[in-house]
């Protein structure tokens, strides 16, 4: 987050930081964790349906 200096920065911090437009690192990276996180929920699904049967 060091990059950001005066406006930006404040922009930044108003808007809470992580924005598509603002910072594409971040958000890429938020983008890669919800893709990691998907598979288990629809696991956990399964699992719930499994258990219900």
């Amino acid at each position: 987050m060091g990059r950001f200096r005066g406006p930006g920065r404040d922009a930044m911090r108003c808007r809470g930081k992580l924005r598509r437009g603002i910072n594409t690192e971040m958000s890429a990276f938020q983008e890669r964790r919800r893709q990691k996180r998907k598979p288990t929920v629809e696991q956990a699904q399964s699992n719930l349906e499994a258990g219900r049967a």
